[in-house]
């Protein structure tokens, strides 16, 4: 029986420069990370100021690879191909800006087997408890843009091994995302100018299948994950974004908080869901 994927989300909310933590639960580049004085309407400080992800690495460069070797019936040309893809589908579902800001999905579907994407499609269009767009890729709503140009990361992708099934790649990370209202705020999540910066918080653990066929690997499909899907707001029909405390759209239910540590430290058990619809 698959297991459900799911993600966690902590908001950290920077003002002063210091950073407060808001954690609720949900079912289911190169450059300064500074964000613009002027814009925010506070003195210039790093959204990552006073929390854990001010030691994390930039993006895409913080995603490594193991070395790739030979696992029973999958070369290590194979085994090297799987990984290189998973890290590719971290970056296009985490930190591609047309995924992350645009909420174009496309650019991860294309990337998925057709179990998965079928999945994926499914929690957009009729999102469930157990059943949401977040636990697979992270993207906003309409209103909000990034406090800078970085996007923090932290952790690894690990082979598991070779089983019936075919090769298992696990991936564990933590996202951590500047978040701030856009300049022109979007009619869907109604933002306000003028707030301070929130530091919305990703943690992602999932187990990707590959079969090899011969041609190469196929696609993978996401057979396992644990934890739950958190953000600062819980909205009953989200359709998969992730709002930060500042968007203030109808719907939302009320917050359910969980400890900070579960989220920042990938050692730590991920908290259990607290029922929040997605």
């Amino acid at each position: 029986m698959a297991t459900v994927a799911v993600a966690t989300v902590a908001v950290v909310a920077v003002a002063a420069g210091t950073a407060r933590l808001v954690v609720v639960t949900l079912g289911g580049g190169e450059g300064s990370p500074e964000f613009d004085a002027a814009a925010s309407g506070s003195a210039a400080i790093s959204p990552f100021a006073g929390t854990a992800a001010a030691a994390w690495g930039d993006g895409e460069a913080a995603l490594a690879v193991p070395p790739a070797v030979a696992l029973d019936r999958f070369t290590a040309s194979d085994v090297e191909a799987a990984l290189r893809h998973t890290r590719r589908l971290l970056v296009t579902a985490n930190l591609d800006l047309d995924v992350v800001l645009q909420g174009d999905t496309a650019h991860v579907v294309r990337l998925l087997g057709p179990r998965t994407v079928a999945r994926l499609e499914a929690a957009i269009s009729q999102p469930t408890p157990d059943l949401t767009a977040s636990a697979f890729l992270t993207r906003f709503p309409d209103g909000i843009e990034l406090a800078g140009p970085v996007i923090k990361v932290t952790g690894a992708i690990t082979v598991l091994g070779v089983d019936d099934n075919g090769l298992r790649v696990a991936t564990e990370h933590l996202y951590a995302y500047p978040t701030r209202p856009s300049a022109t705020p979007g009619v869907a999540s109604g933002v306000a100018p003028g707030v301070a910066p929130s530091l919305i918080l990703v943690r992602r653990s999932h187990v990707w299948e590959y079969q090899r066929t011969t041609g190469g690997i196929t696609a993978p499909e996401l057979v396992g994950g644990k934890g739950t899907a958190s953000t600062g707001q819980c909205l009953e029909n989200d359709r998969g974004y992730i709002w930060p405390p500042f968007a203030a759209a109808p719907g939302y239910s009320h917050p359910q908080t969980v400890a900070p540590t579960d989220l920042w430290d990938l050692d730590a058990p991920l908290p259990a869901r607290s029922g929040c619809p997605a």
